[in-house]
């Protein structure tokens, strides 16, 4: 009996979801209705319009794709090698479908894998990209993806450098007044050292841009003129002869700490990695008597392949505007004769220089000579300017009895 009841109140209760489900199908197929079949006659498996309309089917078509991978309208995936050039797939919209990687995946190989197994993987800061660097937090590691292995090396600052991070990349940056690339930071010249404290007087050691590894000895003058002058040339005894050929200029002669020639690769080096002011200093007996003064706001030779050619900005000064005549020349020495005019003009003036050529100037006596002045002839007096002579304050028989020439970043 208790069966028998059983099984009615079952039929009841199927009879009851029977008539649920009638009256509820209306709903659905009025809702399914607003939204188009996109296996009807005439569309592909994407809703699209098949180019063949005498194949039809009704069957819907599964796209199986590989592990990790998606069915999408995109033309492209990021890979392992380009992880954050997102935009570009971005761009990539297609109505063809095709497998790509899901998100968070990236292709490598063929594959799409997780950032993890791409070759160049960092946890602290993910996939860095073939070529870059990556400088952990304290700056003792540096790691670099190489062809999409990674590499770790030892990574430290200078002692003149500190830890920072600046615009999101962090590295060993200079302290002020020091230059280089953090691992390695120096003083480009006497300017850097003064505006790092010095005050003294004396040879230091600086390195231009070009000479960062070995740098070379110079006499800085902190206390005249403001401070921080490179001193590239200076005379003012006989100890030192400036008849000299090409590779002597060159390479630079004397003794820093008195008389000397810097060197014209160096001095190319310097004034070329700024913009630089020339002071040349000078009177007429060593020790004793008015300096004179000629500043040129800018100034700077070129390099051995240039002959060293001179530029000169702006005069102001009280000695007179005589290197004017030089600007835009090459430097000349005896063995190597650069100067406009047929004559040896390094010959004749007994010393290397910017030699134009044979010019009349005023007023100490009207004579001819190669340039407005040349401060490397014969520190004794002589005759026909082959002395050390400035047009404007010297005659053809006598020479300044000290000058030196000096270089600054110009300051503005």
């Amino acid at each position: 009996m208790d069966r028998m009841i059983r099984k009615k109140i079952l039929e009841l209760l199927m009879v009851h979801f029977i008539f649920i489900g009638f009256t509820q199908a209306g709903k659905l197929c009025d809702f399914a209705k607003k939204f188009p079949n996109p296996y009807q006659q005439g569309n592909n498996k994407d809703g699209v319009q098949s180019t063949d309309s005498s194949t039809v089917s009704n069957t819907p078509t599964v796209q199986l794709c590989p592990n990790n991978m998606v069915f999408d309208n995109e033309n492209c995936s990021v890979t392992c090698q380009n992880p954050y050039n997102r935009t570009l797939c971005d761009d990539a919209i297609s109505t063809n479908r095709t497998c790509v990687c899901a998100e968070g995946f990236y292709m490598n190989g063929g594959r799409c894998v997780t950032e993890e197994e791409c070759g160049c993987y960092l946890a602290s800061v993910g996939i860095i990209v073939d070529g870059e660097s990556h400088i952990n937090d304290n700056c003792s590691r540096r790691y670099t993806c190489n062809n999409t292995e990674l590499i770790t090396e030892a990574y430290s600052c200078s002692v003149d450098a500190s830890c920072d991070e600046r615009d999101g990349v962090r590295n060993c940056y200079c302290n002020d007044g020091y230059y280089g690339d953090g691992v390695t930071c120096s003083r480009r010249d006497c300017y850097d050292i003064f505006n790092g404290g010095a005050t003294v007087d004396g040879i230091y050691t600086i390195y231009p841009t070009g000479w960062e590894s070995t740098g070379f000895q110079v006499y800085c003058e902190m206390s005249t003129d403001g401070g921080g002058w490179t001193v590239f040339q200076k005379r003012s005894t006989t100890n030192e002869g400036f008849y000299q050929g090409w590779a002597s200029y060159k390479a630079g002669f004397g003794n820093v700490n008195s008389d000397h020639w810097l060197g014209n690769d160096k001095l190319n080096a310097l004034t070329n990695q700024g913009t630089y002011q020339l002071r040349v200093d000078l009177r007429h007996t060593a020790g004793v008597g008015v300096w004179y003064y000629a500043l040129y706001n800018n100034f700077s030779i070129g390099d051995e392949t240039d002959k060293y050619r001179l530029t000169l900005g702006t005069y102001s000064g009280t000695a007179g505007d005589n290197l004017r005549s030089e600007n835009g020349y090459p430097f000349s020495t005896y063995d190597n004769d650069n100067d406009g005019d047929a004559t040896n003009c390094a010959s004749f003036h007994q010393g290397g220089w910017w030699y134009s050529k044979y010019i009349f100037y005023l007023p100490c006596e009207a004579s001819t000579a190669c340039s407005g002045a040349n401060l490397n002839g014969l520190i004794t007096h002589s005759h026909d300017y082959h002395g050390t002579f400035w047009g404007t304050l010297t005659t053809q028989s006598c020479s300044m009895g000290e000058t030196k020439m000096r270089i600054r970043p110009t300051v503005k």
